[in-house]
C-alpha cells in the first residue's frame, strides 16, 4: 500500500488520543461561530451607516452602527457556544473509525 500525506498527521492524532481530537474540533467550531459572527456584525453596520447616511430625517445615527455589530458578533458567539457539543458523538465514531482503519493497516 502507497503511503499517504495524511498518515503521520493522523496517526500521531490518534496516538494522542480522543479528548486531543475533540479538543481541536471544538476549537474550529469556536472558530467558525466568530468568523460567522464577524460576518453578521460586518453586514449589519454596512446596512446600518448606508440607511443612516440615506435617511434624511436622521433618525438612525452612523453612531448606531455598533448595534447590529455586537449583536450579530455576541449572538454568533453565544450560539457557537451553546452548540459546541452537539457532535461530539459522531466526532467520536469518526475518530474511532479512522483510527481503527489505521490500526488494521499496522497489523
Amino acid at each position: 500500500m502507497m503511503p499517504r500525506k495524511e498518515d503521520p498527521e493522523v496517526r500521531s492524532m490518534c496516538q494522542e488520543g480522543f479528548d486531543t481530537y475533540l479538543s481541536a474540533q471544538h476549537r474550529n467550531h469556536m472558530k467558525e461561530g466568530m468568523e460567522a459572527g464577524l460576518l453578521g456584525a460586518f453586514i449589519g453596520t454596512i446596512l446600518t451607516i448606508g440607511v443612516s447616511y440615506l435617511d434624511s430625517s436622521q433618525v438612525i445615527k452612523m453612531s448606531h452602527a455598533w448595534i447590529p455589530a455586537s449583536i450579530g458578533f455576541t449572538g454568533a458567539v453565544v450560539a457557537a457556544y451553546t452548540s459546541i457539543a452537539n457532535e461530539d458523538d459522531v466526532h467520536k465514531q469518526d475518530f474511532e473509525k479512522v483510527c481503527d482503519s489505521i490500526q488494521s493497516e499496522d497489523e
